[in-house]
């Protein structure tokens, strides 16, 4: 980690540039990585915050930011700076600029200048919490974005557990109840309830790419919907007519804000929110979909086989990932409901298929093994990352949303209880956590959402924290958390 002398001297006017959106995009690269081990400048760039924000909420200071230069992002703060807590992702283009000097030059002349109005008007206008109150007038600048410190047990204002505890500057997250309520946290907030369902319980199946939208899903009869975050309208989605009854949602991903794929059965759909169109796709005996990299990657069950397909759902160009072997007492033609189809999963950046296979020198072992990928075309040969023991029953597998950690579900099998195993890519550290079958990852990947093996109305997740190994207890009879990706 960085002395405090080095981060002063060398990285004290990068974070001021950053936070104003004025670097390339391989200085903020690097500004970011610096920024997410260094303590001190965290905290720099936390104070850059929460000046702009009590900026912001001066009378009059919007109409002052014509004093910064024009292309520049300035006085916006973290609301408009992507987040750079989440490894790998592709961040947004911010403005070329140097000089970054003249930021801190129009804050002080911009402070000042308001400073002045407010003294010749009698009365300060703003104050930085509740002992600053001064003059016969005063407006409290909203509260700096919090930086939770696991293992404290982190509480929203109401006193509620918040799943984002551990993590700075927190995406928004979802999660049901078996009350069939659908609620939303933000940050550390209070919960917001944005409806309640019945004919639950309700599976939340993901957000839309732009945050406005979620997709919800029943386990009681599979019926599927879609909420609005803004109004918390409940929109449903009929799947009738287009597959052989009965019409329910098995699995659903975003494809576009307004385009979900969805699988029903073994059938595949594609369903248009804009048009409220429901269009089957040519493909059957499907076992399982994903979407990574922008593209569409699903399971078919062949004789033998289970063939893995990319899709280019713009074109509808689709390529063969990978062939994984089927003896694992998974699906073939003539079975029955695809139950024990091999595990797989696809990368976050789609450059690697992770899979199941069976180990040919003990059938009580099963392998998890990868390629790598370019173009929805394997270019390496299968490398072994790790051998479990197999009981025959189905598991689950999830890489982490930065692809750096890998979590795998195996159910109980009446003598011993489910676990959630949780592994370092390339396997190297694994923890595993008794009588839970169940995840969700953090967008963070550094936190993850486990479940007991029967959720119930009595049952209490936790929050799982990878760096400090330390957990959470959620509030009682919820699951089914998703975090917001961008």
């Amino acid at each position: 980690m960085p002395t405090s002398a080095a981060c002063t001297t060398i990285w004290g006017r990068r974070i001021s540039d950053y936070h104003d959106g004025g670097l390339s995009s391989t200085e903020r690269a690097e500004t970011e990585e610096h920024i997410r081990v260094c303590v001190q400048c965290q905290a720099t760039l936390q104070a850059h915050d929460r000046l702009y924000r009590g900026l912001r909420a001066t009378p009059g200071f919007e109409g002052m930011l014509t004093l910064t230069r024009p292309g520049t992002r300035r006085g916006m703060g973290a609301a408009q700076r992507p987040m750079f807590s989440w490894p790998g992702r592709t961040l947004g283009a911010a403005p070329a600029r140097r000089g970054g000097g003249l930021s801190t030059v129009v804050v002080v002349l911009v402070l000042a200048v308001i400073a002045g109005s407010a003294i010749f008007a009698g009365h300060i206008v703003v104050s930085y919490g509740p002992s600053a109150t001064r003059g016969a007038s005063s407006v409290s600048a909203p509260s700096p974005t919090p930086t939770f410190t696991p293992p404290l047990g982190n509480l929203t204002p109401n006193g509620t557990a918040c799943a984002n505890a551990g993590t700075t500057y927190p995406a928004s997250y979802a999660f049901a109840n078996t009350a069939g309520s659908i609620s939303i946290v933000t940050g550390c907030d209070n919960p917001i309830q944005l409806t309640r369902l019945s004919g639950g319980p309700w599976q939340i199946d993901g957000w839309s790419p732009d945050g406005s939208t979620l997709a919800v899903q029943s386990l009681q009869d599979g019926a599927l919907a879609v909420i609005d975050r803004s109004s918390g309208v409940v929109r449903p989605v009929n799947l009738g007519g287009a597959v052989t009854s009965p019409a329910r949602a098995d699995e659903a991903v975003w494809a576009s804000t307004g385009l979900l794929i969805v699988r029903s059965g073994q059938s595949l759909l594609e369903v248009d929110l804009v048009s409220r169109t429901v269009t089957p796709l040519n493909v059957s005996r499907v076992t399982h979909i994903e979407w990574r990299a922008d593209a569409l990657y699903y399971s078919v069950s062949a004789t033998g086989a289970t063939i893995v397909h990319q899709r280019d759902v713009a074109t509808n160009a689709d390529a063969v990932v990978a062939t994984l072997a089927d003896n694992l007492g998974g699906c073939a033609a003539t079975s029955q409901g695809c139950a024990v189809a091999p595990a797989w999963d696809v990368s976050p950046d789609g450059t690697f298929i992770l899979y199941q296979a069976p180990s040919l020198a003990n059938a009580a072992q099963t392998l998890l093994q990868y390629s790598q990928v370019a173009n929805g075309t394997p270019v390496s040969a299968p490398k072994t990352l790790l051998t479990l023991p197999y009981s025959g029953a189905p598991i689950a597998l999830e890489l982490s949303p930065n692809g750096t950690k890998l979590a795998i579900a195996t159910p109980g099998d009446g003598a011993q209880a489910g676990s959630v195993m949780i592994f370092d890519i390339p396997g190297q550290t694994s923890v595993t956590l008794a009588g839970q079958v169940s995840f969700a990852w953090r967008y963070d990947s550094q936190a993850l959402v486990i479940e007991p093996d029967a959720p119930t109305s009595g049952a209490t997740p936790r929050l799982y924290d990878l760096v400090t190994k330390q957990s959470l207890q959620l509030p009682v009879g919820t699951a089914s958390y998703f975090w917001q990706q961008s």
